[in-house]
Order: C-alpha cells, then structure tokens, then sequence
C-alpha cells in the first residue's frame, strides 16, 4: 500500500485564545497538525491535537478565517513516527499542559532561555504531538526542548530555518 506524503500544517485563528498564544509565542501561528491528500476519502486530512482530543479530520474543517498553511519537509518520511504514536490518537487534550506552557513563555520572554514546562501529565498538546511525530520520524526538532515545551511558532521556525521545508498551497 503507497502510503501519501505527510505536511506540516499550521493555523492562526481570529478567536481570542489563537490570539493570545500567539502574542505569548511571538509568533504568527497558534495550532499544528499533521495533514495529508488521502486517497480513500479524496480530501485532505488532518491528524493532531484538537480540543476533543488527538483526532483525524478533514483539512476542510480548518476554515479561510484560521488560515491554514501546510509546509513539506525533503527529509524522511513522516509515517514511523505517526505509527509509533498510533496508541496516541483518541486521547484526551493535554489542557494542564497548555497551562504549564505559560511557563514556558513566561521564562523564555523574562529570562531570554528556553523554558521547561512543569506539567507533563501524559496528554498532549498540538505542538508537542507534531515534535514527537517529528522525532520519531528520525527528525532532530527544536533539540534544546522537551517535546511538552514546544509551541507551534518554534516548529514553523524550525521548518523554514533548519529544515529549509516548502510552503505548498492548500487548494
């Protein structure tokens, strides 16, 4: 079975909570996902952390008002790691670890440091799913943070910067 290449996708929300995650990351994005032209159902789907927990959707549910960019790593392939996490997909939102990710802010914008966030409690957040996906994949990401530290703006950095990724267009 062929299996689709897997982008990287960002989003940046006009709601008020995409807002303040992205004044506190100095960044322009606010949400990450994994996304890819699926054959079977003829559309691109997603696979990340939502609200309801990490789930597979449509792209389509990601409206023009969130902005959708999807970006393509040249490297290795992105499914080793999405199947090493498969026990992942259905589990509940990491909501106390996006609280500890105040923290994280809070010393990387007081103390100029990469910060380390205090609560690691076994559910994940968008961005610390896509970096694990990303490291499993045999992908050296944001390599001065754990996974549960990584907000989606240093992904998006890190893709343009370090892994020279492409912008592809979402039709």
């Amino acid at each position: 079975m062929s299996k689709s290449q897997v982008y990287i996708g960002f989003t940046s929300s006009p709601g008020w909570l995409s807002r303040l995650i992205r004044e506190f990351e100095h960044a322009d994005v606010s949400h990450t996902f994994l996304a890819w032209p699926d054959p079977n159902f003829d559309v691109w789907m997603t696979l990340g952390a939502e609200p309801n927990g990490v789930i597979q959707q449509p792209l389509s549910r990601f409206t023009k008002e969130d902005n959708p960019e999807l970006w393509l790593l040249s490297g290795p392939d992105l499914w080793p790691g999405i199947i090493t996490l498969l026990d992942v997909i259905n589990t509940p939102y990491g909501y106390a670890t996006l609280l500890g990710m105040s923290v994280v802010e809070a010393e990387e914008h007081l103390f100029h440091r990469a910060g380390d966030n205090p609560i690691k409690r076994g559910s994940v957040i968008c961005s610390e799913y896509v970096s694990l996906v990303l490291r499993m994949s045999g992908y050296q990401v944001c390599p001065d943070k754990s996974p549960e530290s990584i907000d989606p703006g240093d992904i998006k950095s890190w893709l343009i910067n370090v892994a020279k990724a492409t912008q592809t267009n979402v039709n």
